[in-house]
């Protein structure tokens, strides 16, 4: 019947301009919504293709956007570990690098602070004995 064709011609028109319209859409549901609305009313694979290319290159920068604030986490907890561990041990390098460690992770400077007190009291410590030390040889 004309009035079904010519309702099935619309709604094809209005799948492929929605289509267009979410291509930079940085919202993968949607996108997929948009790409299964149009197979379902059967639009040409050209416009699929481009579409599901589309897709597919969202939910890998997604994918890597995750992974790379995993890895970031992952980093920032060995830096928080590393940290622990120096004040622990009270070894100046090794505080030192734990420091460098945090903010190469991005730690807030307040996770940093008892390290760097810690420090700062070893190398007082060590300025004393040394001028302690430099005092008996004269």
């Amino acid at each position: 019947d004309l009035n079904e064709a010519k309702e099935c011609l619309e709604k094809l028109q209005a799948s492929r301009q929605r289509l267009q319209q979410v291509l930079s859409s940085k919202d993968a549901q949607i996108l997929q919504n948009a790409i299964s609305e149009a197979r379902t009313l059967g639009l040409v694979a050209d416009e699929l293709d481009q579409a599901a290319a589309a897709l597919a290159a969202l939910l890998r920068h997604q994918q890597q956007q995750q992974q790379e604030t995993e890895e970031l986490k992952e980093q920032q907890n060995r830096a928080r570990q590393r940290l622990r561990s120096a004040i622990t041990s009270g070894v100046v390098s090794e505080l030192e690098g734990a420091l460098v460690a945090a903010a190469e992770a991005g730690l807030p400077s307040s996770e940093s602070e008892d390290c760097k007190a810690v420090l700062r009291r070893l190398k007082g410590i060590i300025h004393n004995l040394e001028t302690f030390v430099q005092a008996r040889n004269l």
